[in-house]
């Protein structure tokens, strides 16, 4: 983590899917960046915590499937308004790191905080011994102020990255998109294209994902956009996605457009009825 010299409110978390959970907690830091008139950051970390202590533990079944690639959540970062994007990677030492270094060493001495928000549920530090009441403590020593928005409920229940699994899981993509506040979408590159030559006349595409480890699994309908260049074609497909894999399959029924894309090719896969009016 680079040392700066601006003046910054920064927003903490995973910000896995950068849900409207997220987005109500950002929203509270740009409030306060503009009201400070200090550049507004997040301070993110990967892998994911849980990631880093699951595979520690020899316990492959707890790391947490991933909502958004590492590229994506970045961009969903920038696009909501957020200045500066600080991903950490979590190691032995930050996992052993005392909540008071992380405030004093990092958060006040590299990223010159002088405003922090985070979610009711912050933990962080060796043990996860930090809280949100610890961290207002630590405030009135180092001359920073705390954000900590309630938690954001829609329909009753509230919206965090483990919700939106559980729904993605189940498939229920229009949910998704809702609470996301855009169509889910997985992103990649195209290594291999072939079109079938049979009377159903499809062309398939085998599609490394960008991210390592979606969490869907399973064969659903989705707009697939491939493009190269200024090159764009979008089309209904179907795709497969096996559990452990992070290649999907990918099969365009009846397509008569040409495509010239080639290995390496840029492609998305958007899920969700209204996914094909996306851009």
């Amino acid at each position: 983590m680079p040392a700066v010299g601006a003046k910054r409110c920064i927003a903490i978390g995973n910000f896995d899917g950068v849900h409207l959970g997220h987005q109500w907690i950002l929203d509270a830091a740009l409030e306060m960046s503009e009201r400070l008139r200090v550049r507004s950051s997040v301070l993110s970390f990967e892998p994911h915590p849980r990631e880093f202590f699951a595979r520690r533990a020899r316990c492959s079944e707890l790391i947490p499937r991933k909502i958004y690639s590492l590229r994506q959540k970045c961009e969903s970062l920038k696009n909501h308004g957020i200045q500066d994007v600080f991903i950490q990677r979590f190691d032995s030492r930050w996992a052993e790191l005392a909540p008071e270094a992380f405030v004093g060493e990092y958060l006040v001495g590299r990223l010159n905080a002088s405003a922090i928000c985070v979610g009711e549920d912050f933990r962080f530090g060796r043990s996860r011994h930090g809280n949100v009441e610890m961290l207002r403590t630590m405030a009135s020593t180092y001359g920073f102020v705390v954000a900590c928005p309630a938690a954001f409920v829609s329909g009753g229940k509230r919206v965090s990255s483990s919700s939106v699994r559980e729904l993605l899981a189940a498939g229920a993509f229009e949910e998704v998109g809702r609470v996301l506040g855009r169509p889910y979408q997985l992103d990649g590159r195209v290594t291999f294209m072939a079109r079938a030559n049979d009377e159903r006349d499809h062309v398939d595409f085998t599609v490394r994902l960008d991210n390592p480890r979606p969490a869907i699994e399973g064969i659903f309908p989705t707009s697939l956009r491939v493009r190269v260049g200024c090159q764009s074609i979008r089309a209904a497909a179907i795709v497969t996605i096996n559990s452990g894999s992070r290649y999907a399959k990918v099969q365009v029924p009846g397509l008569q457009t040409p495509l010239d894309c080639g290995i390496g090719a840029s492609a998305s896969l958007a899920f969700g009825t209204h996914a094909a009016q996306e851009d």
